[in-house]
């Protein structure tokens, strides 16, 4: 398969599950799915991240080695489709020493702004606390962030994670 063939097909929602199970079982394409998935240079290609995120769920040795991609690509992507899928997947998967300060503020932030979508924050709040998890020291501030942003009246989707984030850190203290 050609990336030209690759995109083709990925135009189109019927191809998509399909597609991604197939490439879950020929992890060859892999590559060039993820290639697509980090090009920025087209909105529509979301739909490769969306793919990467499903092969993960099915697989997460598959993506393991495409993970170091993953996190050079938050720091420069604006798509916040794309956004959201990396950190679901990066969600899945024991964060490295040398990723966690930047991932710590990079969600720190996403998880505090107002203007980035619900599933972005909740993942974003997951990463967070899988980063505590490794430095308890960040406990208590991670605590503190996510009491306050409880308390200005959250969506649904983050009270919900922000409850069970919080429960679970003080259960941990």
């Amino acid at each position: 398969m050609k990336r030209e063939e690759l995109i083709d097909m990925i135009s189109s929602w019927q191809n998509l599950d399909l597609l991604s199970r197939h490439i879950t079982d020929h992890p060859e394409y892999l590559g060039l799915l993820v290639e697509v998935a980090l090009d920025d240079s087209k909105p529509e290609y979301w739909r490769a991240a969306w793919m990467v995120d499903k092969i993960n769920v099915r697989d997460q040795e598959l993506i393991k080695p495409f993970l170091p991609a993953l996190f050079r690509a938050l720091k420069k992507t604006r798509n916040l489709s794309k956004m959201r899928h990396f950190l679901k997947i990066i969600t899945f998967h024991q964060i490295p020493a040398k990723q966690q300060g930047f991932l710590f503020d990079f969600c720190m932030t996403t998880y505090t702004s107002q203007s980035v979508p619900v599933a972005v924050r909740a993942h974003a709040l997951q990463i967070l606390y899988q980063i505590a998890q490794d430095e308890p020291e960040l406990k208590p501030e991670l605590t503190q962030i996510v009491e306050h942003e409880l308390s200005q009246g959250q969506a649904a989707g983050i009270r919900a994670r922000g409850k069970k984030i919080l429960s679970l850190l003080y259960r941990e203290n």
